[in-house]
């Protein structure tokens, strides 16, 4: 008892639990609606053949071998935005979120580049004809949506950054609706649509991933932001924070992609 009353002792002080709850609960939700979105794939696909499932699953994870390097580099854009909003200086929060935005923006094609050395891994390690059929497909479409999926990680990084999570978690509940929804209506072929299978499974993610940017997009140009943060000052290289951003972090983030990829494997 003594231990539970001096844990909650400081519940509504600066820094206590109460300020943790506020900024984690929302992150929670969000990642339990990533969970959702990944599980509802599957299920749905179950229902369609064992091999659209296992090429959902394949096609999935080397997706995001493909994305965990540069995610990994936006990633500390979080780190930034909120030492720059501690500090006071709220223009660089937005530089900094900027900065991660290029990478973003650059990222996506070094992907789609990259997406054909995956279809000689699946056949280097003798994935059945049928599975490989159904996760090319798949691979194909999550490339060409996967400036979303990235984008949408990265503005969440800003907005985390600055504690307002509860943002995120709406944009997140959004994607996890859309994608449920058009998973149930292109998989399977419902209102007028033609079954789609584990292309429509593609298509819903990425559509899920395009609302929830949409979303965090309004948020980050609302008039409050764009004066607050100074935004429209912030679209513009910044050599020094760039920097920052990757050399800080290049080589953890090379360490974990380093565990990450065989891992996959």
């Amino acid at each position: 008892m003594v231990f539970f009353k001096n844990y909650f002792s400081g519940y509504h002080k600066p820094g206590g639990i109460k300020e943790l709850l506020v900024l984690a609960f929302p992150m929670i939700i969000s990642t339990a609606c990533d969970g959702v979105m990944t599980f509802t794939d599957r299920l749905f696909l179950a229902r369609v053949g064992s091999e659209q499932m296992n090429a959902a699953m394949g096609g999935g994870v080397t997706m995001q071998m493909l994305m965990f390097f540069f995610i990994g580099l936006t990633g500390y854009s979080t780190a930034l935005v909120a030492q720059y909003f501690g500090a006071g200086e709220k223009h660089n929060s937005s530089k900094a979120t900027f900065q991660a935005i290029l990478i973003t923006l650059a990222a996506w094609p070094i992907v789609l580049l990259l997406k054909p050395t995956t279809v000689l891994m699946f056949e280097y390690i003798q994935i059945p004809a049928v599975q490989m059929q159904y996760q090319i497909q798949y691979m194909d479409i999550l490339a060409w949506g996967a400036v979303f999926g990235m984008m949408r990680y990265t503005m969440a990084c800003y907005f985390s950054g600055i504690g307002k999570t509860h943002i995120v978690m709406i944009a997140t509940l959004v994607a996890m609706l859309v994608n449920v929804l058009l998973d149930y209506i292109l998989i399977f072929g419902k209102l007028g649509f033609a079954p789609m299978g584990i292309q429509g499974a593609a298509i819903a993610t990425i559509a899920g991933s395009a609302f929830a940017v949409a979303i965090l997009a309004v948020a980050y140009l609302s008039h409050n932001n764009l004066v607050e943060f100074s935004v429209m000052k912030s679209f513009r290289f910044d050599r020094v924070i760039m920097k920052n951003c990757c050399t800080m972090v290049i080589r953890p983030v090379w360490r974990c992609f380093s565990i990450f990829w065989p891992f996959r494997l």
